[in-house]
Formats: structure tokens, C-alpha cells, sequence
């Protein structure tokens, strides 16, 4: 033996308990608790459910985000087309308002007066309102031409 293992040895012969019969037990001496079994600890919660609620969270927001980026995908498009709309729209508008200044030019409207049979006025008449009398003499366009 070694002289570690003789002292741990001596050690543990310290606190054996005496199996000596003739020593008296004390009378000041308190008794013993009575000892029982104990329930081992519960073990700690499963971490499952809480991995589980993540891993939901998780996949609920990257779902989220796909459905959010899907439905502005969609917007972009319904954009570019309404878009592509008003550019059109308004370049019709452009044509037509081109068409209406040249309609309304006044060389224009008198070659179409003209073919509709009509004849520039030779003098004015004016009709006042008020009483309605005819001021000066209006003559009929017919009537030189």
C-alpha cells in the first residue's frame, strides 16, 4: 500500500461508526429522522413543442414573404399594364386633339362650309336681345351669289 492510500484509509476508520456493544448510547442525543424513499426529480420539459413552435414561426414567415413578394409581382405587372394604358390613351388623345385643331383651322372650315353649300356673309345684322329688334339690315347670302 501506499502511504496516499494509507491515510485516505485512516481517513474513512475515523468515520466508521463504533461496533463496539459495550459503548452506552448517549442519552443526550437526539433520535435518528426515520428515513423514507424519494421520487426521483422530474425531468425537465421536452424542448419538442418549443423546436416545433420555431420551426412553425419560422415557416409561417417565409411563407409570408412569398406570398407578399408573389402578390407584388402581380401588382407590378397590372401596373406596367395600366401603364402601357395611359401611355396609349394618351397618345391617343394627342392624335385626335391634332385632328381637331386641323378641322378647326379656319382655311379648313371654310373649304367645308363651301361643300355644304354654304356662302360667306356679305353684311351683319344684330338682334338685340332685350326687345328683340333686328339692328341694320342683314341681306341674304343667296341673293349676290
Amino acid at each position: 500500500m501506499t502511504a496516499s492510500a494509507g491515510a485516505t484509509a485512516r481517513v474513512l476508520r475515523q468515520f466508521e461508526p463504533a461496533t463496539d456493544p459495550k459503548a452506552a448510547p448517549r442519552a443526550a442525543e437526539a433520535p435518528r429522522p426515520r428515513l423514507r424513499v424519494v421520487r426521483a426529480p422530474a425531468t425537465g420539459r421536452s424542448r419538442v413543442p418549443f423546436v416545433a413552435l420555431c420551426v412553425a414561426i419560422v415557416a409561417g414567415a417565409l411563407v409570408t414573404a412569398l406570398l407578399l413578394n408573389i402578390q407584388m409581382a402581380r401588382d407590378s405587372f397590372a401596373r406596367n399594364t395600366l401603364n402601357a394604358q395611359v401611355a396609349q390613351t394618351a397618345q391617343d388623345v394627342q392624335d385626335l386633339t391634332s385632328k381637331l385643331d386641323a378641322a378647326s383651322a379656319p382655311g379648313t372650315l371654310a373649304r367645308t362650309a363651301r361643300s355644304l353649300g354654304m356662302v360667306p356673309s356679305t353684311g351683319q345684322g344684330f338682334l338685340r336681345l332685350s326687345d328683340g329688334k333686328v339692328i341694320a339690315t342683314p341681306e341674304a347670302a343667296g341673293a349676290k351669289g
